[in-house]
């Protein structure tokens, strides 16, 4: 006998067929972001001195689907030395930033940005091995890193990352030579003219030797104009050593005053202040070449190379 279903029956198998149903959609995954292609290219690094470094590069962003991508946002970020790097791209970003958009790609579309920034690799005074110091690790390069980040507009509102890409690398770390005054030497002494020389201990930082020349310079003894000049005699520095500079004086006593004609004479302790400007040659294409600045000031005992006269 053929056997029929209630109606009863039929309700309860459609009522389940129909939550048998919604329980797949509601356990559908959502469909995935689009993707799109970024990338950083063309880096262009130039030392602008020993602390500042100017960064160029471009941002590449492409859509490879078969539909167009709407409401995208391109951020990018520069380090340098574990700083961020203000950057520009045809105007103004943010601090570390270099904004760009909305924009819209079509299929098969890409964009490309051209992003600079100037990164100051100066290390704070106190900020300890990282900070450059020579012989530490890491303290003869800066690294930096670029990185670049695609977004677009949810179907929530929510901005969603639809591509991104990074680059890094390393800058040498360029410092400045140390001056210190070793001493002042009385060479020649005159009726009102005395020679002096100014011993001057030159340490290089780097683990590169270079030339300290082209000096001008300016000497205050006592709180008073003593000479100025210019020397340009290359001195050669080793890679991490010292050198001696040696800086002419000629004092004339008439102009300057008994007082100090017997502070030199009687190789007392003097006062002073020693300012100019000096050229320093590297063997690095990165920076052949760079102007230098120093002021020094402190107390140095004049000292006697040569016999006193009759």
């Amino acid at each position: 006998m053929e056997r029929r279903s209630s109606p009863a029956a039929l309700r309860i198998a459609a009522l389940g067929a129909l939550a048998a149903a919604l329980s797949a959609c509601a356990t559908r995954p959502p469909e995935p972001p689009p993707r799109a292609g970024v990338e950083i290219r063309e880096v262009r690094i130039e030392a602008l001195g020993p602390d500042r470094v100017r960064f160029a590069f471009e941002v590449r962003a492409s859509n490879p689907g078969s539909r167009a991508l709407s409401g995208l946002s391109l951020d990018c970020r520069l380090e340098a030395g574990g700083v961020p790097v203000s950057i520009e791209a045809d105007g103004p970003a943010s601090p570390g930033t270099g904004g760009y958009g909305p924009f819209t790609l079509g299929p098969g579309e890409e964009r490309v940005r051209t992003f600079q920034g100037t990164a100051d690799l100066a290390a704070p005074p106190d900020s300890g091995p990282a900070s450059g110091a020579p012989g530490e690790p890491g303290a003869d390069e800066a690294p930096w890193t670029i990185s670049a980040s695609l977004s677009a507009s949810g179907p929530d509102g929510l901005s969603v990352e639809v591509g991104s890409a990074r680059a890094e690398g390393t800058v040498p770390r360029i410092r400045e030579p140390v001056l210190e005054i070793r001493s002042i030497v009385l060479v020649r002494h005159e009726l009102v003219n005395v020679l002096l020389e100014l011993v001057l201990d030159v340490e290089n930082p780097n683990p590169f030797p270079v030339e300290f020349s082209a000096a001008s310079y300016r000497f205050h003894g006592e709180g008073r104009k003593w000479a100025s000049g210019t020397v340009d005699r290359a001195v050669a520095i080793p890679a991490r050593g010292k050198a001696e500079v040696r800086l002419p004086i000629l004092l004339n006593f008439t102009e300057t005053g008994r007082d100090l004609f017997d502070l030199v004479a009687k190789l007392r302790v003097v006062r002073f202040r020693l300012e100019g400007q000096a050229r320093v040659t590297s063997p690095l294409s990165f920076l052949p070449e760079f102007r230098m600045d120093f002021d020094r000031s402190g107390a140095v005992r004049v000292e006697r190379t040569l016999p006193a006269g009759p």
